[in-house]
């Protein structure tokens, strides 16, 4: 800011409306000329008034004075006072009641400017007051006016302090606003909800760490993201204070922290409500002690706190509705639906690049037996201890995907046939509870994915047929299917 403070940006139009009520005060001051006492030279000191009033409006208006130097900028506080050290003569002196118009550009600098520019300008009116009684005195500038100029400029001086403060903290919270409303927006778009939830936060509430908490099935807390993984519990006040904030509901600020090797001196909890529960905290650290926080960052931090609950459950609840569509809910594997993009992805990539790829299906054998003789319970922890059990023998690029019942598809890339019957001779040695699986294998390469998936059909029902638990690959050459494993 400015002595003459106005954006470069704004037209002469937005700078005169900007000082509307303050030449309302002034063109008001002149009728009262007419009350008594009245100056023998009244009309030249109005006239002399009205000049360093009319220069002075019209230079705000439409000087730029972001160009100019700033002792060019103070020429029209010193126009003002100057204004209305005439109005005052022209009344007959310090009894002419003027005086409080020397307010206006306290109150305007107040308003626009910096505080060193401030403080000029009260210098400024208090010279204003008080020369007219060293250089002219008398009976128009008694002895006694020190008292009410230095009153005067006091009272001035406060309230110009408390305007300025008032204008910062609201401008403060406007920024804070605008910084939390950019934040809650970008955690609407982004996929990764927690990480930029912390990050904005460190910056906003100006930490030097902020580590988002969440509570597990467990009901314990844990650390699900941080903007510093190497320090995750700041202040190291841990969890004594974490369960104090969850059982309260209410932010916690704790000055200084218990541990002296804690790398954060003064850290503040904020809860995470779900409802009247909480299920979370936002916690910024810093590494000097403070005795606390802003208010701003406060409330910053709880509206990010509130903005971050309802973010963090629509997100998990879409991540848990795609992940449905896309996999198997009891086995964790890939769905069929997965299964169909993954293979027409892989086929494509085959035929690109000329790889290998081979596709099996499994059944697991006897599984209705096992189902009647055990209970559907036991008959679905088979299912997730064996998918477990083959996932674990398989490499990330393979996709082991659940394709209906009791029955698996297998998609191994840049693997043929002979590599294939290996794979499948780990996971029938893998599977647990004494279980056995039957499974067709056939080369994808340079097919589409309906052969691919009735060759391996074709070749698991042989399996099935020739007595279960072994392996039978379809051989292409004559549209056939041939027995390569037996039972063990």
């Amino acid at each position: 800011m400015t002595l003459i403070a106005s954006p470069p940006q704004e037209s002469w139009q937005a700078r005169a409306k900007r000082m509307g009520l303050f030449l309302v005060a002034v063109v008001v001051a002149f009728p009262l000329a007419i009350i008594p006492p009245i100056s023998e030279r009244r009309e030249v000191y109005l006239i002399a008034a009205a000049a360093f009033f009319v220069v002075t409006a019209a230079a705000i208006s439409f000087v730029p004075w972001h160009r100019l130097p700033e002792f060019a900028k103070f020429s029209m506080v010193i126009g003002f006072c100057a204004a209305v050290a005439m109005l005052r003569q022209s009344g007959g002196g310090s009894l002419s009641g003027y005086a409080p118009l020397l307010l206006l550009p306290i109150i305007w600098q107040a308003l626009y400017a910096r505080t060193v520019d401030l403080a000029l300008t009260i210098a400024a009116v208090a010279l204003t007051m008080v020369l007219p009684i060293v250089l002219i005195g008398g009976t128009e500038y008694p002895v006694a006016g020190w008292r009410a100029g230095t009153l005067s400029t006091l009272v001035y001086s406060v309230t110009a302090i408390t305007v300025q403060r008032l204008i910062r903290r609201v401008r403060s919270h406007e920024t804070m606003l605008t910084s939390v409303v950019a934040l809650t927006q970008r955690l609407t778009d982004t996929d990764d909800v927690r990480d930029t939830l912390c990050h904005g936060t460190r910056r906003i509430g100006r930490a030097d760490i902020v580590v988002l908490s969440e509570v597990d099935a467990t009901g314990r807390l844990r650390i699900t993201a941080s903007t510093d993984t190497e320090a995750a519990r700041p202040g190291g006040d841990g969890p004594s204070s974490w369960n104090l904030v969850l059982a309260g509901g209410a932010p916690l600020f704790v000055e200084h922290t218990d541990h002296d090797a804690a790398p954060f001196r003064s850290v503040l909890h904020q809860p995470i409500m779900r409802g009247e529960t909480p299920f979370g905290l936002v916690t910024l650290g810093w590494s000097e002690p403070r005795r606390r926080p802003p208010a701003d960052t406060r409330h910053a931090v709880l509206l990010l706190a509130s903005e971050a609950a309802g973010t963090i459950e629509r997100k998990d609840l879409l991540e848990r509705v795609t992940r449905l569509s896309r996999h198997d809910e009891l086995t964790g594997l890939a769905n069929r639906r997965r299964w169909d993009d993954h293979l027409a992805m892989e086929l494509s990539r085959a035929d690109r690049t000329g790889s290998p790829l081979v596709v099996a299906l499994l059944d697991l054998d006897h599984f209705k037996w096992f189902n009647d003789e055990h209970g559907h319970l036991a008959g679905d922890r088979l299912l997730k201890e064996a998918s477990a059990a083959w996932s674990a023998q398989l490499r990330p690029t393979d996709l082991l995907a659940r394709w209906g019942g009791e029955e698996f598809a297998l998609a191994l890339p840049n693997t043929d046939l002979e590599g294939g019957a290996m794979v499948l001779e780990r996971l029938r040695a893998s599977t647990p509870q004494g279980q056995t699986f039957s499974a067709g294998l056939a080369d994808a390469a340079g097919r589409d994915a309906i052969t691919v998936m009735q060759s391996a059909d074709s070749a698991l029902y042989l399996a099935k047929e020739s007595g279960r638990d072994r392996v039978v690959v379809f051989d292409r050459s004559d549209h056939e299917v041939s027995l390569t494993a037996a039972r063990r």
